[in-house]
């Protein structure tokens, strides 16, 4: 959506606003451009009716894309997020020229439909105004999450996601009694002559919903292993949340999520005898898991991010932020390996505490921007060596790229990306970067700064 916008246009809401033009100045700082313009709505006949009020509590947070990492307070009523025009001018306050999508929000609920871009809400196309609930709304090029405002927490000096959860198989009860039993039928009628309802099915909308909960269940647990950018910005910023609990034996350490994707997924029985074949179908629909983080081990090999400049960048910066508030700087360094033409896109990086390592055994990360960087022989013999170093290659040409990353991201014109995993062999098309603005970057870093500064 709009992912190269530099421009803010314009704000404005229908309803009382002081502040708007500061609102606007900050928003713009904080969006880098992928949501354009927050417009005020007039609502559809379709959508619910909405009174003008204070806000009981609901956030927006971009949580994929090449500009991800904001986050939005909303009060009720109606929002237009936008996208550029095609001369990359921003919009007109007011007239919208491309409008992604349409946000409705009463008190702690939301409502989403299609502007004119299609929109899916867990990867399910939508044709009206549909609750979201904790749903991910993908967009074009992005990815959005309406939740309630993050409460805060107590910082603990205990590791809390250290330990690796073990996946159970849905336990499956016996549905002989519902199977045997005859199903009721009501006298018929002549009104029902012309109906086509379909016959209830007990046992699939029973297994519909363990299955429902299951996949919700991993897909969070997922989700909470690998954070997007927005959550590692908040990490980042509140000292009182996890940021550098992943030490060097965490079983995720120096692993990142990359991209979002919508990927197979199979649940696993523990009876799966008791499973009438016909009630399989109930929940066949739930067996493309939405929303998937995937990841890059760099201690398994090389990550790769292939794109035009920009899209690389915003990547990487992602990446090195990520691995720097999960990672304290004793278990994690960072160093950036750049021609001086390019060294002012790094200048933010020179800022982090993980570019002064206080461990030597320490888990290097090298960052290298450009592929002729890696003809090196040095550069390449270290490379070579998996495990004992990590590296993060950034080019604009995939046929530049040495064989041995063991994950490569290439990035489209359009923002989406296409993940090629080495590791199993397997490529995932029409995924969601992950990225950050550089001034979501220096956020981070400047807060990571201050909880060094804090821990010495």
């Amino acid at each position: 959506m709009g992912r190269n916008t530099k421009d803010f246009a314009g704000f404005d809401r229908r309803m009382d606003m002081n502040e708007s033009t500061a609102l606007a100045r900050r928003l713009a700082l904080q969006l880098g451009g992928e949501l354009d313009t927050l417009l005020g709505a007039e609502l559809s006949d379709s959508a619910p009716a909405v009174e003008v009020r204070a806000s009981r509590g609901l956030e927006i947070r971009q949580i994929a894309g090449l500009t991800a990492g904001a986050a939005m307070p909303l009060s009720d009523g109606a929002f237009q997020f936008g996208q550029s025009d095609a001369q990359q001018r921003g919009l007109r306050e007011g007239q919208p020229d491309d409008v992604g999508f349409i946000l409705t929000v009463k008190g702690d609920e939301a409502w989403v439909e299609s502007g004119d871009a299609e929109v899916t809400l867990n990867g399910e196309a939508i044709d009206r105004p549909t609750k979201v609930g904790d749903a991910v709304i993908e967009v074009g090029s992005a990815r959005f999450a309406v939740l309630a405002p993050r409460r805060a927490t107590r910082r603990s000096g205990a590791d809390r996601t250290n330990i690796e959860h073990v996946e159970l198989p849905i336990a499956v009860p016996d549905f002989t009694e519902i199977t045997s039993k005859p199903a009721s039928r009501s006298r018929p009628s002549l009104l029902g002559a012309f109906r086509n309802d379909t016959a209830p099915d007990p046992v699939g909308e029973h297994l519909t919903t363990l299955v429902r909960e299951h996949r919700d269940h991993a897909l969070a647990r997922r989700r909470a292993a690998h954070p997007h950018p927005e959550e590692i910005v908040y990490q980042a910023r509140d000292s009182r949340s996890h940021a550098w609990e992943r030490r060097s034996n965490h079983p995720h350490f120096a692993q990142v999520a990359i991209a979002y994707g919508d990927l197979p997924w199979r649940p696993q029985f523990d009876r799966p005898d008791r499973i009438p074949t016909s009630a399989t179908q109930a929940f066949q629909h739930l067996l493309i898991a939405p929303s998937v983080p995937i990841t890059a081990d760099l201690q398994r090999g090389p990550l790769g991010i292939i794109g035009d400049r920009a899209s690389a960048l915003a990547v990487a910066r992602h990446v090195i932020v990520a691995l720097s508030t999960l990672s304290p700087p004793n278990d994690l360094t960072v160093a950036v390996l750049a021609d001086d033409d390019r060294a002012t896109d790094w200048t933010w990086a020179d800022h982090l505490p993980h570019n002064t390592p206080e461990n030597d055994t320490a888990f290097p990360v090298l960052i290298v921007d450009g592929l002729h960087h890696v003809a090196n022989p040095a550069l390449d013999g270290a490379l070579l060596g998996a495990g004992n170093f990590g590296a993060v290659l950034l080019g604009s040409n995939i046929n530049e790229l040495p064989p041995i990353c063991s994950c490569v991201l290439l990035i489209d014109d359009g923002g989406t990306a296409t993940v090629i995993d080495n590791r199993d062999g397997t490529t995932t098309m029409r995924t969601t970067p992950l990225g950050l603005t550089p001034d979501l970057a220096t956020v981070a870093v400047n807060s990571l700064n201050s909880l060094a500064f804090a821990a010495s």
